[in-house]
């Protein structure tokens, strides 16, 4: 037996990677996926390498098309960059930036007789 665990795919049942995003047999996209910034080629923040990741593109491509963007809207592309960077967690199980920062804000308010509020790490 071996200890690596395996999924199985919604559509044809087939056994599945644990980090595949779409299915050998039928191509068909899992609906569990999580997307994460914790990949291989990452450079920066890793949303240009998470986004690749999930839709099965290239690394490169992605980046191209995030560079031409960023000239063709005029820099709104990098807002967008930074909101999902701010969205994104950077591991399966870990909370997002965004979320840790309003955990954080949340437990500041809080009274010293109160519980604070709980995190899910």
């Amino acid at each position: 037996m071996t200890d690596t665990p395996t999924r199985t795919c919604s559509a044809c049942r087939s056994a599945l990677d644990p980090d595949a995003t779409r299915c050998p047999q039928c191509t068909q996209r899992q609906p569990d996926v999580v997307l994460t910034r914790d990949l291989p080629g990452r450079v920066a923040g890793g949303v240009c390498a998470a986004l690749a990741h999930h839709f099965s593109w290239d690394v490169t491509l992605m980046r191209v098309l995030f560079v031409s963007s960023i000239a063709v809207t005029g820099g709104v592309a990098f807002w967008v960059y930074l909101a999902m960077w701010l969205m994104t967690p950077f591991r399966a199980h870990e909370r997002a930036p965004l979320a840790r920062f309003f955990d954080a804000a949340g437990n500041l308010f809080t009274s010293p007789n109160q519980q604070p509020l709980p995190t899910r790490e």
